[in-house]
Parts: C-alpha cells; sequence; structure tokens
C-alpha cells in the first residue's frame, strides 16, 4: 500500500507564474510541468516539512494542442521532450503536471482519470479558472490501489 502524502509546497513566486501562465491561456485550458530545482533553492527544499512532495519552485509551460483545447488539454510532443531536457539539463526534480479548467471547478474529469499515467513521486495540480481573478488551485495525488486523485493540502513557501 502506497503512503499518501498529506502537503503540497509552491514557492510564492511559482504560485504567481502558475496563475498568470493559466490566466493568460485562457479561453482554452493551460498545461504544463511542475519541478524542483534543487541547487537554486537549498533555503526552499529545507523548508519543506518531511511529509510533503519536493516543493514546486519552477513552471514549465507545455502548449495545449488538445482538438478541444477549451475542455481538455494534451502536451506538444515536442515541448514536453524540450521540457525534461532542460529539466535534466538544469538539474531539476519532475514534482508533477498541472493545467486549468476554464469553467469548472478543480475537480478531476473522466479524461484526467483516462489521459495521463501518474507516478506515486508525482503530484497533479489543477487550477480552476471560473473566476479567472480568484483561481481556485487544487493539488491532487493520484491512488493507483483505488484509482482516484486524493487532494493534497496546498501550503505556499513565502520568499
Amino acid at each position: 500500500m502506497n503512503h499518501i502524502q498529506a502537503n503540497a509546497t509552491i514557492t510564492a513566486g511559482a504560485y504567481r507564474q502558475l496563475i498568470a501562465v493559466c490566466q493568460a491561456g485562457l479561453p482554452h485550458e493551460a498545461c504544463g510541468v511542475l519541478a524542483c530545482s534543487m541547487d537554486e533553492d537549498i533555503a526552499t527544499v529545507s523548508a519543506c516539512p518531511v511529509d510533503s512532495l519536493l516543493p514546486v519552485n519552477r513552471i514549465h509551460t507545455i502548449r495545449n494542442v488538445a482538438a478541444a483545447a477549451a475542455h481538455s488539454f494534451q502536451f506538444h510532443p515536442q515541448d514536453w521532450i524540450d521540457t525534461l531536457y532542460l529539466m535534466q539539463k538544469n538539474r531539476q526534480s519532475l514534482v508533477g503536471l498541472f493545467h486549468s479548467h476554464p469553467g469548472s471547478l478543480p475537480i478531476p474529469s473522466a479524461a484526467d482519470h483516462a489521459g495521463i499515467s501518474f507516478s506515486a513521486t508525482m503530484s497533479y495540480w489543477i487550477i480552476s479558472l471560473i473566476n479567472p481573478q480568484s483561481p481556485i488551485v487544487q493539488p491532487y495525488r493520484y491512488c493507483s490501489s483505488d484509482q482516484s486523485f486524493r487532494p493534497l493540502m496546498l501550503a505556499q513557501i513565502g520568499i
């Protein structure tokens, strides 16, 4: 049985960037990768509680090439490859994936359940933009034993 982490942590700067990326993507879903750069933010990593995932301190946007981009997302294949290469080159760890819901709550949809293979070490963040001026951010952890998304508590590190 996998231990499900209770917390997801993000730096204030990464949080602002995440919201800006999602708002800029309207009316379509924005998507991308959440990363942790250990070399540049050692204090941030040290501040991360033991029961948390690595803190998100880097946001990498990936173009959404879904045919119905207002209601779904699909990573641009070359952007995905380029992002993984860039992260490896810059000694960043993959923490999770994100996408926005322009017109719905941050609840995983049937497409979210079917669309991506999840690792036990990754989180899955949905940003609701029902009200673009007051986004709702909800991180999840996928539990393979019952094929469900479990909500994580969101914590920010102010820098």
